[in-house]
């Protein structure tokens, strides 16, 4: 074999090897981002909540942005979820949601809160936004 073709079969081996490596780590990646999906979505079936503590917490937090609320009571909200405020001013207790990046404040429990009385969120005044109970 000419010194030419050893170097291209020396290097078509160093490449399929690369790309293997390359291929098996992005799987081990996608695993385990999987994995801890498939925990998160466990830990909600199995209807593993928060510490009441973490939800005061996030809940103080959330009447801090939404401010006063008038006395309407506790209604069930989206997904039977607890519920304070109207359709204009409140907060939501929510559960994580399996579809959230994990990143995302949803992907754990979180409070929901939203305030559209200046405006909606179309005209840049309204204002919404989820708070981690960890």
């Amino acid at each position: 074999m000419s010194a030419g073709k050893n170097i291209v079969k020396a290097g078509a081996k160093y490449v399929a090897k690369k790309t293997a490596s390359t291929v098996a780590k992005k799987a081990t990646a996608k695993a385990a981002t999987q994995a801890v999906q498939n925990a998160t979505a466990k830990a909600v079936a199995k209807g593993v909540k928060p510490s009441l503590s973490a939800t005061k917490k996030a809940v103080k937090e959330a009447q801090k942005k939404v401010g006063k609320i008038p006395k309407t009571g506790s209604t069930p909200g989206k997904f039977g979820s607890p519920q304070r405020g109207t359709a204009k001013k409140g907060y939501r207790l929510d559960p994580p949601s399996p579809k959230a990046p994990r990143s995302s404040p949803e992907s754990y429990w979180h409070v929901n809160w939203w305030d559209y009385t200046l405006g909606k969120m179309k005209s840049g005044l309204g204002q919404k936004g989820a708070i981690p109970i960890k």
